[in-house]
Parts: structure tokens; C-alpha cells; sequence
């Protein structure tokens, strides 16, 4: 989608299923476009199997089942070779479950590096998510020493988990700085390492209640 496309369904997320046929998924790349009201599965890419934004809005989704080397269900990533992100980008009300990250990270959501823009992720279930063999099996926010202003806010996050030896944070990992993580539930989630959340760079993220 590289325009101001609205796709919404009529009549809700259990009415309008997009099937990926483990080849397919969406790609956001226009700051006005939205995807609402869509069931997502069974989507698959290198990047984001359900969804890969680099600038738009997803809510009222159900994004499942889907599978991707990098965010398993959703990638948030810069669209190559810019390196910066179109616009803000928001996922809302959404529930991102049952996805897998192959052989990279964040098994629902992976975040990349952002030098100036704002990503919020707000009201949404992450669960039953995995990440294979690396970290962050709910959220990973960041690759290395990027700097990702990012706010996941009033989310629950839950049954997640990480496989592999030395691998950290079963609900989230935080890799990046400048990420507030607020008034979200972290419970039920399983690494080696840090199970429910794990910080590269704590003194610069904040978790509040």
C-alpha cells in the first residue's frame, strides 16, 4: 500500500480474513494508510509474515499464524535503503498471537532502528508468540545501538517464549534506547534468560506500572 488507502472491513475482523497462503503478506508504506478491521494468517515474508510497516496505521486486527525469518507477525522497519521511517507508525486494538519468528527476532513484533520517529503500539494482546533461536518473544524493540522512540501502552503480553541458549526476554527484549513501556500486563512469558523483560540499554528505556 503506497498511498492514502483506507482497507477496512464492514462488518469486523471475523468477517474479513485475509489468507497469506504462507507466500503473501501486507506492506505499509504510506503515512495515511490503514489497514482496520482485517483478520490476518497464514502470511509469510523474510520480514513482518502478517504485516511490515514503514509508515501507516493497523487496528482492530487480528494478525495469526503467520511466520517470517524477522517479526514473526508485525515488522516495523525502515523502508530500504532509506533508513528512516516514512511516518509514525501505529498498531491499536489489534491481537497479534500464534506467530513465529524463524531465526531472527521478535516472534510477534520486531521494532527496527529509527533515527526520528515516533512508533506506538497501544491496547493490544500479544500471545502465544515464538521466537526461534533468538530474542524477544513478544516484542523486540531495536537491532544494535540504533535509537527508536518507541511507546507500547496498555497492552497485555503473555505466553510468549524464546528458544535457544542464551537468549533474553521471553515477553520483550529492548535493544534500542528511548522506549516507554506503560501500564501493560507481563505475565506467562518464558526464556532462558530474562523471561519476561530484557534491556541492552536499561538507563535509557523506562518501564512504568
Amino acid at each position: 500500500i503506497t498511498n492514502d488507502v483506507v482497507i477496512r472491513s464492514v462488518n469486523g475482523r471475523g468477517a474479513a480474513i485475509f489468507n497469506g497462503n504462507a507466500l503473501y503478506n501486507f506492506y505499509l508504506k504510506h503515512n495515511d494508510s490503514v489497514l482496520d478491521g482485517l483478520t490476518i494468517t497464514n502470511g509469510y515474508s523474510l520480514n513482518g509474515g502478517g504485516i511490515v510497516i514503514s509508515g501507516g496505521t493497523v487496528t482492530n486486527c487480528l494478525i495469526t499464524d503467520c511466520t517470517a525469518k524477522l517479526g514473526g507477525g508485525v515488522a516495523i522497519l525502515a523502508e530500504w535503503p532509506r533508513k528512516t521511517y516514512l511516518g509514525t507508525c501505529i498498531v491499536a486494538n489489534c491481537a497479534i498471537r500464534n506467530n513465529i519468528s524463524t531465526n531472527g527476532m521478535g516472534g510477534g513484533i520486531n521494532i527496527g532502528d529509527s533515527l526520528t520517529n515516533t512508533l506506538i503500539i497501544k491496547n493490544c494482546i500479544i500471545e502465544n508468540n515464538q521466537a526461534l533461536a533468538s530474542h524477544g518473544g513478544g516484542i523486540c524493540v531495536g537491532y544494535d545501538t540504533g535509537n527508536t522512540v518507541a511507546t507500547i501502552e496498555n497492552c497485555l503480553i503473555r505466553y510468549n517464549w524464546v528458544d535457544g541458549r542464551s537468549i533474553h526476554g521471553g515477553g520483550i527484549i529492548i535493544i534500542s534506547t528511548n522506549t516507554l513501556v506503560i501500564n501493560c500486563t507481563i505475565v506467562s512469558n518464558s526464556a532462558p534468560n530474562n523471561g519476561g523483560v530484557a534491556f541492552a540499554k536499561s538507563s535509557t528505556n523506562t518501564v512504568v506500572n
